[in-house]
């Protein structure tokens, strides 16, 4: 029940507070410049989706990292839920996580770029049945890695830092977590992007000359989000918590 409450706060807050800055991390990533990217306006294109797709997410990187932790704590005999625990079970969460994220991610990043004029669960299931399953779940391997570092900052890192140094410390590993796994974001989107949606890893790599500049370019509007989303992991945990206990 307190994960669900938990991941119900962050996932609404996070799209109403801070989704423009993730639209315009997936312009910069995907190649457009700022200027573009900012121009194109609809700062909230996917913004539904990214609802639908949040909430749930949230919700499911509470009670899969537990449930996974738990299991780690009664084999390795660690205290319940110790940081550790999390840790280590980041890896198989954010398979997890990542199975049921990919499509719908698919399907928002297509709405950030404006590359379909469908939503929802109704768009991938058109996009799925006229590009196959293949198409769909481009990128997932980018998508798992990004996952697992996010996944161990929020549950293993952020209560940790954070229960000893409060917001500064959420908002710093939230922060480097996008850092972090920026290079692994960059190619998440523009594997998802439909300009290159017949192209394999290797031939993206060439064709948009991914080096390292370019991997990080999207990086501080992102890093600002998952800062400012591990903010709002600290809080909404901070906020269950005393309501549990009142």
């Amino acid at each position: 029940m307190e994960s669900a409450a938990v991941g119900v706060l962050v996932g609404v807050t996070d799209v109403l507070l801070l989704y423009p800055l993730v639209c315009l991390a997936s312009r910069l990533e995907s190649g457009q410049t700022l200027e573009h990217a900012w121009r194109r306006g609809a700062l909230y294109a996917g913004a539904q989706s990214a609802l639908k797709l949040l909430v749930p997410y949230c919700i499911l990187v509470e009670s899969v990292t537990d449930t996974v932790s738990a299991a780690v704590c009664h084999q390795l005999s660690l205290p319940s839920a110790s940081p550790a625990s999390k840790l280590m079970a980041a890896p198989l969460s954010s398979l997890v996580v990542s199975l049921g994220l990919q499509p719908l991610e698919k399907q928002v990043v297509m709405e950030q770029l404006l590359q379909t004029t469908q939503s929802g669960a109704s768009g991938i299931l058109s996009y799925a049945h006229r590009q196959g399953a293949r198409a769909l779940m481009k990128g997932f391997g980018m998508l798992w890695g990004r996952e697992t570092i996010y996944i161990a900052a929020v549950t293993a890192l952020n209560p940790l830092f954070a229960g000893r140094h409060g917001v500064l410390a959420a908002f710093a590993v939230g922060f480097g977590a996008g850092m972090i796994s920026a290079p692994l974001q960059t190619l998440n989107v523009v594997m998802k992007s439909e300009t290159n949606v017949r192209a394999s890893l290797t031939d993206v790599v060439r064709s948009e000359r991914l080096g390292v500049r370019r991997l990080w370019k999207g990086s501080l509007p992102r890093s600002l989000r998952t800062g400012l989303a591990g903010i709002l992991w600290y809080q909404a945990r901070s906020f269950v918590s005393d309501a549990s206990t009142m």
